[in-house]
């Protein structure tokens, strides 16, 4: 338990964080199993069919393999990464809050000064001085442009399979093949480097476990550091 009313907060968040943590985990063993349990009903479905026989029911279940190795391992990690993203939205809110920032108006007025994570960066610049490092922020705002695109384009960068101008992000899909992403250079690279792109049939942002690891050791990080910066927990 935290010493001081001051440092609840943060006990707080890292008890959300460590309960993402066993979420993950959870959400990983219920994937393998399902894998396990597909792998075992097919192979016991094929034990005594000869080669063209099993071609032909893999062919005809393909969907359902597709499906329990591609499909629902994404929508459960984007899920999570939607979740996650509010969380943090919803944490850097809460340091407002406590800070009782006003420039000159409150966090929760009407009056525009950007939305979600932007506010707060300026309520935390304007209203306490404190800006929030460049690197800890360039990468939160990376992961919110993943976030939007999961939300409002179901995770699908638009693409070309002509680039005659040369605009747009070169793709390899596979041996001598490339699609053209219209998507920009910064966040294309953040998502190459995270493996978050695949080509099936159409360009998608596919998060894995991997990179939710990464997003709750960010999280913490990058809250820890604030709530250090601005005096909400003590030294």
């Amino acid at each position: 338990m935290p010493e001081t009313f001051a440092d609840l907060g943060f006990w707080l968040i890292n008890e959300e964080l460590e309960q993402m943590e066993r979420y993950l985990a959870i959400t990983n063993s219920a994937i393998d199993d399902n894998k396990k349990r597909l792998e075992e009903w097919a192979k016991t479905q094929t034990k005594d069919l000869d080669e063209d026989q099993q071609n032909e029911f893999f062919s005809f279940y393909e969907d359902e393999f597709i499906e329990v190795d591609r499909d629902i391992p994404r929508l459960l990690f984007c899920s999570f990464l939607v979740t996650w993203y509010s969380f943090m939205e919803s944490q850097l809110t809460e340091v407002c809050r406590k800070l009782k920032l006003k420039i000159p108006i409150g966090i929760d007025d009407n009056e525009y000064h950007g939305e979600g994570i932007k506010r707060s960066y300026t309520f935390l610049q304007k209203g306490a001085n404190y800006r929030i490092e460049d690197n800890m922020w360039q990468e939160l705002t990376r992961i919110s442009r993943v976030r939007n695109y999961i939300v409002h384009k179901n995770g699908m960068i638009d693409f070309s399979y002509q680039d005659a101008e040369g605009k747009h992000i070169k793709v390899e899909i596979a041996e001598n093949a490339y699609v053209h992403a219209r998507v920009d250079a910064d966040l294309y690279r953040y998502l190459e480097q995270n493996d978050l792109v695949k080509f099936w049939g159409r360009l998608y942002i596919t998060p894995n476990t991997v990179y939710c690891g990464k997003l709750i050791s960010f999280g913490r990080g990058f809250l820890w550091k604030i709530y250090k910066d601005v005096r909400l927990i003590k030294d």
